[in-house]
């Protein structure tokens, strides 16, 4: 249940009251609760014992008519609802991800003081804003999580560099809009996250050299395969510097051909993504799903190339590996199976 739907059902604010702060949340890009709460619309505790309610909604501890019966009952007696649940016994101290929600409730606690004073160290609240956004993807709730990474990284971005916190910020808030497809602002998070993690920790570090590859990935996907073989090419060469094993090369090798498939430089993709192959096989067995991927890879390289006789005879052996491994009807079988059905299709009209 949405946290305003919550409150006007507990007959904390009118439909009124509701609709002019989520406009104004709206407008603002201000989290809905920040809006009440600066607006006077409804005090702190009562807004933390709403957002308590709305947690426990969420997780299946209560259903939506109990959470605003309680609610409204906390209310009308002044006290928390964290103290009614505790004296109805609704809800166990050891709930795990209650106690993270805990966390939270004490990280708005301390923003809150914070915010209202003269004496505010706006460092300290972009600490805040990084703390929150991991609490709230502990719980699974995105919406808020890249609320508050992006008011710690509105911070960072203008006043530090060099600063881990900053870099971990920028990656998690980049996974959260790469499952909402917003490729070019994934690709400008990481490229920060990259840039602190070079200066800290220099090129031949774990973490960078992952940023490295998820940039590259990233920059595939928005389009951008020059940028991306560049990226590639550097985490290779670090990686082999390091002398680390194959199979810590292999997504690096596999991405250089798609980043070569997407500059139509199909000798080198051919090239990049058998060496992929090789180092598959050696780390997984030839019947591996890692092997089944970069055989459909190749199957796409060829595709783009309108070899459909070639490419369908790949497809077939990914799907043949998968099939071996027990994964037939995983997603990427399917996958397989509507490319295998379309070049067939496309084989028997061209006979």
């Amino acid at each position: 249940m949405p946290l305003g739907e919550l409150l006007k059902a507990a007959g904390l604010i009118s439909e009124a009251q509701l609709t002019g702060a989520l406009r104004m949340s709206r407008q603002s890009n201000t989290p809905f609760g920040v809006v009440l709460r600066e607006n006077l619309i409804i005090g702190d505790e009562e807004l933390q014992s709403a957002l308590k309610a709305q947690f426990l909604i969420q997780q299946g501890v209560l259903s939506d008519q109990l959470a605003i019966d309680l609610l409204g009952r906390a209310i009308r007696r002044n006290i928390t609802l964290e103290l009614l649940l505790q004296e109805t016994g609704v809800l166990k101290n050891s709930d795990t991800q209650y106690e993270v929600y805990r966390e939270i409730s004490l990280e708005l606690d301390r923003l809150v003081g914070r915010e209202t004073s003269s004496l505010t160290d706006q460092i300290d609240n972009t600490l805040i804003f990084f703390k929150l956004g991991t609490l709230y993807e502990k719980i699974g709730d995105q919406t808020q999580a890249a609320v508050y990474y992006s008011r710690a990284l509105k911070k960072w971005r203008e006043d530090i560099k060099g600063d881990l916190d900053a870099a971990r910020a920028s990656t998690s808030l980049a996974k959260i809009y790469k499952s909402q497809g917003k490729h070019e602002d994934v690709v400008n998070l990481l490229e920060s996250a990259l840039n602190h993690r070079q200066q800290v920790l220099g090129n031949s570090d774990e973490e960078t050299i992952e940023t490295m590859e998820d940039l590259a990935e990233a920059q595939i996907e928005n389009g951008d395969a020059t940028s991306s073989v560049v990226h590639l090419r550097l985490a290779l060469a670090c990686r082999q510097e390091l002398g680390q094993e194959q199979v810590k090369l292999l997504r690096a090798q596999a991405l250089l051909g798609d980043g070569f498939r997407l500059m139509k430089r199909y000798k080198l993709a051919q090239t990049a993504y058998q060496q992929a192959l090789t180092m598959a096989q050696s780390a997984y067995g030839p019947a591996s799903s890692v092997c089944a991927a970069i055989v459909a890879k190749i199957g796409d390289l060829y595709s783009d190339q309108d070899l459909s006789k070639t490419a369908l005879a790949q497809y077939k052996y990914a799907m043949l590996i998968l099939q071996g491994t027990g994964k037939g009807d995983c997603s990427a079988a399917k996958t397989l199976a509507e490319k295998i059905e379309q070049l067939s299709l496309k084989a028997s009209v061209s006979d």
